[in-house]
């Protein structure tokens, strides 16, 4: 009788500990998903200040490291706005060593004014303990 309570003891212990394993595993990928979720939410706000025109707007959501390179909302401004940026679409979202990154479709009109559909890739990176713009691109070819 010993031996069999003394196996038990041994399965509840081991069912006890995978459950904590397994526990722990779920927990930390729920981070990721937060992570993604903080991401998606961060990297969309920022699209749709520049889909409606607002570059100062835009260039408030960017991360500190990329405001120190210069007038961010003046660089939108020109880069984005004034070429009729919009139409885009975010495909895909992951984070990967702490940056996290939207990939999708955008629209853009080139050096001459003609519409052009594009590339869209944005990286994203915690500054403080919010998920901020450290840079976006809208490839035309």
């Amino acid at each position: 009788m010993s031996i069999v309570l003394k196996g038990r003891k041994s399965s509840i212990w081991t069912m006890l500990v995978g459950l904590l394993a397994v526990g722990s595993m779920l927990l930390s990928g729920c981070s990721v998903v937060n992570d993604l979720k903080d991401i998606s939410d961060a990297g969309n706000t920022f699209l749709a200040a520049l889909n409606k025109g607002d570059a100062a707007g835009a260039a408030a959501m960017m991360h500190s490291r990329a405001q120190q390179s210069g007038d961010m909302a003046t660089a939108l401004q020109e880069n984005f706005v004034a070429r009729k940026f919009g139409n885009t679409k975010v495909n895909s979202t992951k984070v990967e060593n702490g940056v996290g990154e939207l990939t999708g479709s955008c629209d853009l009109n080139d050096a001459d004014g003609n519409p052009k559909s594009g590339d869209l890739t944005m990286q994203l990176q915690k500054d403080g303990d919010n998920w901020k713009v450290i840079n976006v691109s809208c490839k035309i070819g």
